[in-house]
């Protein structure tokens, strides 16, 4: 692979880390990639392949030049992001070695890249085959089949297009290989905000996985009446899950969008890890949501009611 596609591509890298998997941008084609994210299990010396889909909405006004690539994909832990990095050589991206890719066309493997053009309504398969050693490491690997949106030359544009121009989408794959797996979870820092100037209310966890595998993280919330037991708020029947990769810990925050500006709740959240809700960590916490002007009016009363205490206690005085 040469120096310039490795700058390029970690550029990309970059640009995800900072503002997620997928860049939106009015002056590039609004692709889409499916599925966004994959489970495997594998065996060595196994032959696996499976697919992801690129399409170009119809209703778009151009056709969309790409170029495809798989990539190692690794979690930045500091903005709770993904990043993707070229030059990653982690042992749980290993796997990255062992895949090529197809468009029916045209294979590829070692990170070089699959380059085609897409028109409205169109859709292609991109065919990834992994060829799994006999001696290999048990526990997770983990890559990504990275779709990227390039500049239409017959357009007329220039081809040095800025970072910010450049739309990316990526698929991720976790797979998981047999041996001698350790799983270790465990979810601390389990925190509700107390007091709120304005909605909504949050909380937030870290999840961090001591093993050599990716797990499942499930959190939910549920909000109730300061003195009852009726919930007025839970998602507890489409809780959410996140993959916690090896190694690594992951901030997690959620909250409820629908949080009146005023009010006194009991808010509790649960967070368990792989489907073993029976040690889930729990926390609850009564949160007050005050607005700075009802804030304001509180301390104003407060003064002026200590002000009123102290002038009677005075005349009281005088009067003796």
């Amino acid at each position: 692979m040469t120096s310039i596609k490795r700058v390029l591509f970690g550029l990309v890298g970059i640009t995800i880390m900072a503002t997620g998997l997928f860049l939106s941008q009015e002056s590039v084609s609004a692709f889409s990639v499916s599925p966004m994210k994959q489970t495997i299990s594998l065996a060595p010396g196994q032959t696996y392949s499976n697919r992801v889909t690129v399409s170009l909405p119809l209703d778009d006004n151009k056709n969309m030049n790409y170029e495809v690539s798989i990539v190692p994909f690794k979690v930045n832990d500091s903005n709770n992001g993904y990043s993707i990095d070229l030059t990653s050589s982690d042992e749980r991206n290993e796997i990255v070695k062992w895949v090529s890719l197809s468009d029916g066309k045209k294979a590829v493997n070692d990170g070089d890249v699959l380059t085609g053009e897409l028109s409205p309504g169109e859709s292609i398969d991109f065919i990834y085959t992994i060829n799994v050693p006999y001696s290999v490491l048990g526990g997770g690997q983990y890559f990504a089949v990275l779709v990227k949106s390039v500049p239409n030359s017959s357009d007329g544009e220039d081809n040095n297009l800025a970072i910010s121009e450049i739309q990316s989408i990526a698929s991720v794959v976790y797979a998981e290989l047999p041996g001698e797996i350790k799983l270790d979870g465990t979810i601390k820092e389990n925190n509700i905000n107390g007091f709120l100037l304005s909605p909504p209310i949050n909380a937030s966890f870290v999840a961090v996985n001591d093993g050599n595998t990716h797990f499942a993280v499930t959190y939910y919330l549920q909000v109730y009446p300061l003195f009852s037991d009726e919930e007025i708020y839970t998602n507890e029947e489409n809780a959410q899950t996140d993959y916690v990769l090896p190694g690594t810990s992951r901030y997690i925050s959620q909250s409820w969008d629908k949080t009146p500006s005023i009010g006194i709740f009991k808010v509790r959240q649960t967070a368990y890890i792989d489907s073993n809700k029976d040690e889930a960590s729990i926390t609850e916490r009564v949160v007050v949501v005050c607005p700075v002007y009802l804030l304001f009016l509180i301390v104003f009363a407060i003064i002026m009611i200590a002000l009123w205490i102290v002038f009677k206690i005075k005349s009281r005085k005088v009067s003796r």
